[in-house]
C-alpha cells in the first residue's frame, strides 16, 4: 500500500471513530436535564465574575499605592505643601474616586484633607486617617497576600 493509501485509511478510521462516538453519545445528550445546563451556566457565570473581580482588584492596587506615595510626599515636605504636591494629591484622589469603592474613597478624602491642611495637622490624626485608609484599601483588595505598606 502506498503512503497516500495509508493516509486515507487513517483518515477514514478517524472519521468513522468520531461518528461512532457521536452516535452512541446522542442518547446521553437527549437525556441531559435543563437543570444541569442551568447549573453549568451559573457556574460559568460565577467563575467569570470572580475573574473580573480579581482583575479589578489588581487594577486598584497601583491606584491606592500612587495615592499613598503622593500623600507621603506631602507629609514629608517641610513647611506648607507646595502647589505641585497639592495638585498631585488631588489628581491621585480623582483617579482613586473612579476606582472606588466608596469606603476607600471616603478614607482617602479624609486623609488628603488632613495632609493638605494649612498649618499642618496633629500627627496622631494623620496616622489614624492613614491607618483607616490602609484598612479600607486592604478590605477592597480582598487579600492579605499583597498587603499595602504600613509605615
Amino acid at each position: 500500500m502506498t503512503s497516500w493509501g495509508m493516509v486515507l485509511l487513517v483518515a477514514a478510521a478517524a472519521v468513522a471513530g468520531g461518528l461512532t462516538t457521536a452516535w452512541f453519545a446522542r442518547p446521553m445528550r437527549l437525556e441531559t436535564s435543563t437543570g444541569t445546563q442551568e447549573l453549568a451556566t451559573a457556574l460559568l457565570t460565577l467563575r467569570l465574575g470572580a475573574a473580573m473581580d480579581q482583575r479589578q482588584r489588581e487594577a486598584r492596587r497601583p491606584v491606592y499605592l500612587d495615592f499613598l506615595l503622593r500623600i507621603d510626599a506631602v507629609l514629608r515636605a517641610t513647611g506648607e505643601p507646595a502647589m505641585e504636591e497639592r495638585r498631585a494629591v488631588a489628581s491621585a484622589l480623582d483617579v482613586l474616586e473612579l476606582w472606588g469603592p466608596a469606603d476607600v474613597v471616603e478614607a482617602a478624602r479624609h486623609l488628603a484633607s488632613l495632609a493638605q491642611r494649612d498649618g499642618g495637622s496633629p500627627s496622631g490624626d494623620v496616622e489614624q486617617a492613614r491607618t483607616a485608609f490602609l484598612t479600607a484599601a486592604r478590605a477592597a483588595l480582598g487579600s492579605a497576600a499583597y498587603p499595602l505598606p504600613v509605615g
